[in-house]
């Protein structure tokens, strides 16, 4: 988790709510004590070593969005272009969305950094099954000892005017 956490800071870093969003969907998928209830996971065997071949992951559809719209308006300080540029895959910013940005981080044939292929199921309040909810936060809060997402990478964060009157 540790090196996933390294590569997303090196995007995201200028918007720590972003990161930390990012960070509590893979723990949620790593270390959940309940995960059996919304993962589930399709095993294969080599030379009588029994591998996960693939996982099916049931996460909430709103959670998701929640995630990637902290992220989403990230501008990557290295590039000026925006971090969803790099953080999409084959998808730019214009045409990336939540499900695609997931679904790429899920694609291990779109990915090194994907050890086996994750299957998101986005779910929501009308579906049955059991689904990860993520307590995501919005781009304009401040975690405890840091602060909220600026204005360049926010646009929620930006103070509204009136528009001037002429």
């Amino acid at each position: 988790m540790g090196s996933s956490m390294a590569q997303a800071d090196g995007i995201f870093a200028r918007c720590p709510v972003c990161v930390y969003n990012m960070a509590i969907s893979i723990c949620g998928m790593t270390c959940a004590q309940n995960q059996s209830l919304f993962m589930e996971a399709h095993n294969d065997t080599y030379e009588n070593q029994q591998f996960v071949a693939e996982v099916d992951f049931r996460i909430d559809d709103d959670s998701v969005k929640a995630v990637y719209d902290s992220c989403a308006g990230i501008q990557h300080t290295q590039t000026g272009r925006p971090a969803m540029d790099l953080a999409c895959g084959a998808y730019n910013a214009k045409t990336c969305d939540h499900r695609k940005w997931y679904n790429f981080m899920g694609d291990p044939s779109l990915s090194d950094y994907v050890p086996f292929p994750i299957n998101y199921q986005y779910l929501n309040e009308s579906s049955d099954e059991v689904r990860l909810i993520l307590p995501a936060k919005n781009c304009t809060e401040a975690l405890e000892g840091s602060y909220a997402c600026s204005c360049v990478d926010c646009s929620a964060s930006c103070p509204y005017m009136d528009p001037p009157h002429g």
